[in-house]
C-alpha cells in the first residue's frame, strides 16, 4: 500500500505501445460514485467468425495504471480473450490522493462492477463478450480488489494485530499514520461483489491479512495465486500466505524463486532500466532490478503462458465452447 506514483509513471509510459495481430482501444466508464473511469481495452483482430470471448478485468498495484499489466493482458488478446484495464479513481500514477484519505482500497471494487457494466452493455462490441466466461487478473493492491470482488471480506481492524505480532510489516507505517491523524481503521466497510467473475488471477496480494480469520470463506470460484521469494513490498508471511490458508479450495499456487513485487509487471526496456538505475543511486527502489540470476523476461513467458491456461481451463464451459489455445 505504498505509494510509488514517480516509479508507476515511467513504467506505464515505457510499457505503453502496439501490439501486432490484436486491437487496442482506450475508454471512459461512468461510475456514478465518483469521476468516469478510464480504461483500455485489448482484443483479438483474427478469426472474425468467432462471436462471443471471454472477458478479463485487470486490477493494477497502487499508484499505477491500466497500462501496467499490458504484457500480460496482450498475452491473452492473441489467446482469443478481451482484456480489459482500468485506472483506479485516486489510487493512479497521476492522483494517488485517496492513500492519504484512506479510500484507496474501499473505492476500488465499485470500479470494477463498473467497468463490467461498460464493457456488457454499453462497449461498442459488448455483443462479442460471453457474460458467462468472466475472470479477474489482479497486481498487489489489484490482488486484494480481485479478492474482495469474488467474495472477500476484509477487516481493517486486523492491522492493529498485524502490527503486534509483526512490527517490521511495511504495512505498519501506513496504518500507525492513519491512526495519527486521527482516521485509522474503525469500522468494515459494506463491500461489493460482483458474481459475473468466474475466477481470479491473484499476483502478490496486498493486504492479505485483513481477510482473517474467515473472510474468504465465500470464495466459491477457481484462483491461481503468484508469490515472489524476494517480494519486498508485500509480507508474503502476513499476506500471501494467509490468503492461500483461508481460500476455502486449494488455489493453484505459484511460488516464484528469486521473484521480487515488481518481477510480474513486464520486463523493462533497456532505456528504462537506464532511467531507474539513476534514480537508484539516490536511494529509490529500481522496479528493473532483480536479483542476480533470476531472469524477468524468461519468467514473464512463462507466467503468461501459465495466466493463459488457467483462464482457458476455468472459463471453458460457458455457452461459446472453447478458448485458442
Amino acid at each position: 500500500m505504498r505509494p510509488f506514483a514517480p516509479i508507476a509513471l515511467l513504467i506505464t509510459a515505457f510499457l505503453a505501445g502496439g501490439a501486432g495481430a490484436i486491437g487496442f482501444e482506450e475508454a471512459v466508464a461512468p461510475d456514478p460514485g465518483d469521476r468516469p473511469l478510464q480504461i483500455g481495452i485489448w482484443y483479438p483482430t483474427r478469426d472474425e467468425t468467432r462471436t462471443v470471448l471471454p472477458l478479463i478485468v485487470f486490477s493494477h498495484g497502487t499508484a499505477g495504471g491500466y497500462e501496467d499489466l499490458r504484457p500480460t493482458a496482450v498475452a491473452l488478446a492473441e489467446a482469443g480473450f478481451i482484456a480489459v484495464g482500468v485506472t483506479h479513481t485516486g489510487n493512479n500514477f497521476k492522483d494517488n490522493s485517496y492513500v492519504a484519505q484512506g479510500r484507496h482500497l474501499i473505492e476500488r471494487p465499485r470500479h470494477i462492477a463498473r467497468v463490467l457494466d461498460y464493457m456488457l452493455t454499453s462497449w461498442g462490441a459488448h455483443d462479442r463478450i460471453d457474460s458467462q466466461r468472466i475472470g479477474m487478473f489482479g497486481f498487489s493492491a489489484g490482488a486484494f480488489t480481485a479478492l474482495v470482488i469474488i467474495g472477500g471480506e476484509a477487516d481493517f481492524s486486523r492491522a492493529a494485530a498485524l502490527c503486534r505480532e509483526h512490527p517490521e510489516d511495511g504495512d505498519c507505517d501506513y496504518w500507525k499514520g492513519r491512526e495519527r491523524a486521527g482516521d485509522g481503521p474503525k469500522q468494515m466497510p459494506t463491500w461489493i461483489h460482483d458474481a459475473r467473475v468466474k475466477a481470479a488471477v491473484i499476483a502478490a496480494p496486498a493486504a492479505g491479512y485483513t481477510f482473517a480469520p474467515n473472510g474468504l470463506s465465500n470464495v466459491r470460484v477457481p484462483v491461481q495465486l503468484w508469490a515472489g521469494t524476494r517480494d519486498h513490498i508485500v509480507n508474503t508471511t502476513t499476506s500471501t500466505a494467509v490468503v492461500r490458508e483461508l481460500l476455502p479450495s486449494p488455489p493453484e499456487y505459484h511460488e516464484v524463486e528469486g521473484a521480487t513485487h515488481f518481477s510480474f509487471l513486464g520486463p523493462c526496456p533497456p532505456e528504462l532500466q537506464a532511467i531507474m538505475a539513476e534514480r537508484a543511486r539516490s536511494g529509490q527502489a529500481n522496479p528493473c532490478l532483480d536479483p542476480p540470476g533470476f531472469d524477468r523476461a524468461a519468467f514473464h513467458d512463462r507466467f503468461k503462458r501459465d495466466v493463459v491456461a488457467f483462464f482457458s481451463r476455468t472459463l471453458k464451459d460457458g455457452k461459446s465452447g472453447a478458448v485458442n489455445q
